[in-house]
């Protein structure tokens, strides 16, 4: 009924495929365990091959990016309904199984389920603030705040969809650098009314990168979202619309202060990062980060 699907790269997987095996354990439904590595070291695939006892492990030798891999389960599974997780999250309830059973059980019309995300305790190390204040302020919201939205607020990290969903509308696999896959697959569902739920089954987010890290991936996510919007949705004007970031880009743009804001940018970026290292990272302030590298993103598109 349930193939729980796990892609990964550089993460140890075992606990968390130990604590879904076990509550699977306790469903009168079958259930299967997959694991695809996306091209990780051969010590990482050494240490997750160990989960074969419990589950399917299968490495891939190159890195096919993160839509890719996650296509691959359809391939791979048994199953109706995939239920995906990130490699770096940990069910919060101990009926985290069940409670996805018993949602897609009671809600027939449904072809989409969403548990949420929470985060863990606030970390003692300050290169991982502004990571955690993210996660805490932008990803952790409740049943009812993301019901609101409820397909700008699907995310990949934790959501149970049916197979023959996700068969019709598979990830983008144009899209190999990180960042925004979600984002557009829920703009998919939403344009094709796809029956969308969100339920309260979280995930903890463990793995809380170091600033310097996240901000990387943050740059490279805000020139994907300025690649989907552009080049794979062609300026669609309710995905702009749907999305605060583009929508200011284009505002400024329109009233032709962008070029004020690369000009502001590129003189207080180090200063700006500097104040993001903090521990007490404010998050308006990332948000005038993420403006100014989209700043220049358009910029280096204009300049093709």
């Amino acid at each position: 009924m349930i193939s729980v699907c796990i892609p990964t790269y550089c993460y140890d997987t075992r606990k968390l495929v130990e604590t879904i095996y076990r509550q699977s354990l306790q469903l009168s439904v079958p259930v299967e365990i997959i694991v695809i590595d996306d091209g990780s070291p051969a010590e990482w695939q050494q240490l997750n091959a160990t989960i074969q006892q419990t589950g399917t492990y299968i490495a891939l030798r190159t890195n096919v990016g993160r839509a890719a891999v996650r296509n691959l389960f359809l391939k791979y599974s048994r199953y109706d309904w995939l239920l995906y997780l990130d490699s770096d999250v940990m069910p919060v309830d101990s009926n985290f199984m069940y409670r996805y059973l018993e949602a897609i059980v009671q809600n027939p019309m449904a072809e989409v389920f969403c548990g949420g995300i929470r985060m863990p305790q606030q970390p003692d190390d300050p290169r991982r603030m502004l990571r955690w204040h993210y996660g805490n302020k932008r990803e952790c919201r409740t049943v009812t705040e993301r019901q609101q939205y409820p397909y700008r607020s699907f995310m990949t990290g934790n959501f149970c969809i049916k197979k023959s969903t996700l068969t019709r509308f598979p990830f983008d696999e144009r899209l190999r650098q990180y960042g925004h896959e979600d984002t557009l697959l829920g703009f998919r569902l939403m344009q094709h009314q796809v029956p969308l739920l969100h339920i309260d089954n979280p995930v903890y987010h463990l793995h809380m990168e170091e600033t310097d890290v996240f901000v990387r991936k943050t740059e490279n996510a805000v020139a994907n979202l300025y690649h989907i919007a552009t080049d794979l949705l062609a300026n669609e004007p309710l995905f702009i619309a749907q999305n605060k970031l583009l929508r200011a880009a284009c505002f400024l743009r329109k009233y032709r202060l962008m070029g004020i804001i690369r000009g502001v940018f590129r003189l207080l970026r180090p200063l700006i990062l500097w104040l993001l290292t903090s521990t007490k990272p404010k998050l308006w302030l990332f948000d005038i980060y993420k403006l100014g590298c989209i700043g220049l993103v358009m910029k280096k598109d204009c300049s093709k």
